[in-house]
This record gives structure tokens, C-alpha cells and sequence, in this order.
């Protein structure tokens, strides 16, 4: 069976995964921009990855799009919406209403990006009961029974410290398969079927101060 034939139907490991989204972020700036077509050479120099690892990953691809003049930035797209399911769109939460979880909810990035986010949820209820939201919030307590109903698929914790433990298994009861922590601890999801990124933007901000005292890269 051909390689490209092979990949396509079979599973796609996770650093060819990260390299794909990050393509389909820019195929949707560029086709933004107006531009048609774009070569493997200024793909792989925009996601920081050679010409020959771009055309490899692509071969988890039914179809890309390829001519003379290079990839057709729609086509391709396209292909990789189909391929990693991005096309079918998702339903999330957020957990967590500080500042940063408001800026989720109301980041114009998630209405383009093919995720809907359906709920917000905190564990404070003076602020559930008098905050301003885009999108209906509710009491933690709620998180199972509304995720169950919303059919939400993903989720965004924002809370720090050891409610995020308990606030991420209430998320799994109610039938979370993903889950973005953005606190400073790991979670470790206590069900394998469920999928977790750990994102600690202040410990990466405190790796940049580190190597800057140090004086190298």
C-alpha cells in the first residue's frame, strides 16, 4: 500500500498533529490575506520545520491541493479540516470566570477557530450571579448536569491550586473528552479516553527570564 495511502487512513502521531494545526492556522490567515497559493519551503518557515517534514506530514492527508505553483491555501486547509476533524466544530466551556477565563469567553479567536463556547462555570456564586457574559454561566456545582445537556466536548480550566483536581473530574463526569489546564499544577486525567494540555504561561514567561539572566539562549 503507498505511504500516502497507508497514512492517510491510519493514526496521526501527536508532534505531526501540532505541526498540521499549526499549518491550518496559517492557510486561514493567509487565505484571509487573500493569498491562493503557498510552497512546502514557506510553509515549513512559517511553522519553523524543514520543506521535507511539511510535504511528509502531508501525506496523512487524502488530498492537498498541489499544482505548479504550490499548495492552494483553501484546498489544503480544507484537507486538513477533514483529516483532524476540525471541519465538525465542537462545543466548549470555560471554567474559571477571572480575568482570564472573560477573555477566553469573549476572544474573537474561538468563533473563527471552529470551537463554540456554550458556558461559563465558577465556583463563587456572588460573581455567577452578577457577572456580564457572552454566553450563559453557572454555579461549579452545575458542571456535570450542564455539560451533559450542552454536549460539551472540551474545556478551558483557569483555576489555580487544588480545585482544579475536582472541578476537572466533575468535567469527565459529565462527558468532557478534552481539557485545556492553564493552571501552574499538571493534571493527569484519571480517565485514558480523555485528552489534557497542560499550558503554564507564567512558568514559560519565568523560562525567558531565566535564560535572559543567564545571559544566553
Amino acid at each position: 500500500m503507498p505511504s500516502r495511502l497507508r497514512n492517510a487512513r491510519g493514526k496521526i502521531p501527536r508532534p505531526v498533529l501540532g505541526r498540521l494545526c499549526r499549518v491550518y492556522s496559517l492557510l486561514g490567515d493567509l487565505a484571509a490575506r487573500g493569498t491562493e497559493t503557498i510552497s512546502s519551503r514557506e510553509i515549513g518557515d512559517s511553522i519553523g520545520a524543514g520543506s521535507h517534514t511539511v510535504r511528509k506530514d502531508f501525506s496523512y492527508l487524502s488530498e492537498t491541493g498541489v499544482s505548479g505553483s504550490g499548495f492552494d491555501t483553501r484546498r489544503l486547509m480544507g484537507a486538513i479540516a477533514a483529516r483532524l476533524g476540525l471541519d465538525r466544530g465542537s462545543r466548549a466551556c470555560v471554567v474559571g470566570l477571572d480575568q482570564l477565563g472573560l477573555a477566553l469567553m469573549g476572544h474573537p479567536g474561538f468563533f473563527n477557530s471552529g470551537f463554540t463556547i456554550v458556558a461559563g462555570f465558577d465556583s463563587n456564586l456572588n460573581l455567577v450571579e452578577t457577572i456580564e457574559a457572552r454566553v450563559p454561566v453557572f454555579p461549579a456545582y452545575d458542571i456535570p448536569e450542564v455539560v451533559r445537556r450542552e454536549r460539551i466536548e472540551v474545556a478551558v480550566i483557569t483555576v489555580p491550586g487544588a480545585d482544579m483536581r475536582e472541578l476537572a473530574d466533575r468535567l469527565v463526569e459529565g462527558g468532557v473528552k478534552g481539557i485545556v489546564n492553564l493552571s501552574p499544577r499538571v493534571l493527569k486525567a484519571r480517565d485514558a479516553s480523555v485528552h489534557v494540555i497542560n499550558l503554564d504561561f507564567i512558568g514559560e514567561l519565568r523560562m525567558l527570564a531565566a535564560l535572559l539572566a543567564q545571559g544566553g539562549a
